[in-house]
């Protein structure tokens, strides 16, 4: 198995870990319009396998507030991108600043 395989299964291990607890991290109930907003936006794309436009939002929301929803939306985004070298400059900021926390 190469390096990027194991990294790829890696993120893919940690993306469904965290995916399985989506809701912990959601922002709280105080947030501006504006990000309520591009949250559904994004949301929207998301779930219509939209990545690249949810993924710019995500991007957005996630800069703002470093959330691990966010950061899982964003990360999924990314993986079905196949946009490996982002997925894997993520996780790296996620774990700097959840050192205690697997990314």
């Amino acid at each position: 198995m190469n390096a990027i395989s194991v990294h790829i299964i890696r993120y893919f291990f940690w993306l469904l870990l965290l995916g399985s607890q989506p809701l912990l991290g959601q922002p709280e109930g105080g947030a501006n319009a504006q990000s309520g907003t591009e949250e559904q936006l994004a949301g929207q794309f998301y779930t219509s396998g939209e990545w690249e436009k949810a993924a710019n939002l995500y991007e957005g929301l996630y800069n703002v507030k470093p959330s691990n929803f966010y950061y899982s939306q964003l990360l999924n985004c990314y993986l079905n991108l196949k946009n490996y070298k982002s997925a894997e400059k993520l996780a790296s900021k996620q774990s700097k600043k959840n050192p205690r926390q697997p990314s």
